[in-house]
């Protein structure tokens, strides 16, 4: 239901929120409301880019979001890690996941049919 889709897209948002926030204290941002302020806008801003996981955009436009808050380097720094877990990570893993189980199952599988045939 359009319920059901809402409360998990806000969930997964606010998690997203809580992972900036944590990375932005951890590297020493200047206040906490500020921080869940700037990560909230620049979270709802990668949501809505006009590119495909907001490829290269949220993190070209990431020191500008956390300048006020972090260092210039740090804010850079915050913005990559953030999309290193929140994006990369997961195509990572999907692909070794997807390579792996995909091609070698089936590899696998044509195989046991070979030997099962001769």
């Amino acid at each position: 239901s359009l319920a059901e889709i809402l409360a998990s897209n806000l969930v997964y948002f606010f998690f997203l929120i809580g992972i900036l926030v944590s990375l932005s204290q951890i590297f020493g941002s200047t206040s906490l409301t500020k921080a869940i302020n700037v990560s909230t806008v620049y979270v709802g801003f990668t949501y809505v880019a006009p590119t495909p996981g907001a490829a290269g955009l949220a993190e070209a436009s990431g020191a500008a979001f956390f300048r006020g808050i972090l260092p210039e380097k740090k804010a850079v720094l915050v913005v990559l890690l953030f999309r290193v877990l929140t994006s990369y990570f997961q195509v990572v893993f999907g692909l070794i996941y997807l390579g792996f189980v995909g091609c070698v199952k089936e590899i696998l599988q044509k195989k046991q049919v070979q030997i099962l045939r001769s």
